[in-house]
């Protein structure tokens, strides 16, 4: 929840040289530095972290031992019984979630839903057991350069939500691409949005498009402002095989926008996945351009990217 000085957002509030993490006006929660959540509602976010304090506790969707209530991140689905099982952020981290999975080498941890952490509860899910990506593979749960958990898509793998629809949207987002791969691909939907990449000098059949209803948004990688202007441009840009911060912001109406995939490529006849590792992704269905270095440094400070 954030405080704004006219229509100036405050970043950090400070008595003294001491950062003030909560501010209350009797009992009403009126400010906040808890994650995203510190600004304008996000359409939907998805993380393997708790974005928020904010957040109230909610029923699981479909475990198999019941449903309970927590303040859940993600399901995963276990491939020694298929036996399905809601996670918070810290069960996740503190290895629970792979305790429960198992750690031998033929244990594998497989994301079946995604949940959202903003308001929309707006779930992204992957029922078909093929098409899941892992989170745990071979006994080991999978994680970033800085032993932050991720999750790794395969070729085929894909999650799927409701179609979020916004004119002026800004998308932030925690991925790794790897590097001998020659395409990629973000998030997907079928109305002129495409987020995806490919070295054009051996992929001809695939192109750079990142347009949202063919007006450029604004690019930024790990904070840096960058332009692409052709396939290899983003392909070199973003198959680099680190982890980076990747934030686009469209300032112009030109329709509306529709998302409802992460990594699936929906256009050229196929719908057919690409490796990609995913940690955090989030719309907002409004330009965030004005807070988005804070909102960057937020996640930066989650994932020590750049």
């Amino acid at each position: 929840m954030a405080i704004k000085l006219g229509s100036t957002t405050i970043g950090s509030l400070r008595l003294g040289s001491t950062e003030i993490t909560k501010a209350y006006l009797g009992s009403t929660e009126i400010y906040s530095t808890g994650g995203i959540l510190d600004f304008s509602s996000p359409t939907v976010a998805y993380s393997l972290m708790d974005l928020g304090d904010n957040r109230a506790a909610f029923d699981s969707i479909g475990d198999t031992g019941g449903e309970t209530s927590g303040v859940w991140v993600v399901q995963v689905r276990r491939d020694i019984d298929d036996d399905l099982k809601s996670f918070t952020a810290s069960e996740v981290s503190n290895g629970a979630m792979l305790t429960w999975v198992g750690t031998g080498s033929s244990s594998n941890g497989y994301v079946s839903r995604w949940y959202d952490q903003s308001t929309s509860q707006n779930d992204a899910v992957m029922a078909t057991s093929a098409d899941q990506p892992y989170i745990v593979q071979s006994g080991v749960l999978l994680q970033d350069s800085n032993g932050k958990p991720k999750i790794s898509f395969a070729s085929s793998d894909y999650m799927s939500f409701s179609e979020v629809s916004a004119s002026t949207p800004s998308v932030f987002a925690v991925w790794e691409n790897p590097s001998n791969q020659n395409r990629g691909v973000l998030c997907t939907g079928f109305s002129g949005w495409q987020v995806f990449f490919s070295d054009g000098s051996t992929d001809s059949d695939m192109f750079y498009d990142i347009n949202f209803s063919f007006v450029d948004p604004d690019i930024y990688v790990d904070g840096s402002s960058t332009s692409w202007s052709t396939e290899d441009d983003a392909h070199t840009s973003m198959a680099t095989g680190n982890q980076m911060l990747l934030s686009l912001h469209h300032n112009s109406n030109a329709g509306q926008i529709k998302v409802s995939s992460l990594c699936r490529i929906s256009t050229l006849g196929t719908t057919s996945s690409q490796p990609t590792d995913l940690s955090e992704f989030i719309i907002y269905n409004l330009n965030q351009s004005s807070s988005r270095t804070t909102i960057e440094s937020n996640i930066n400070s989650r994932y020590s990217i750049y």
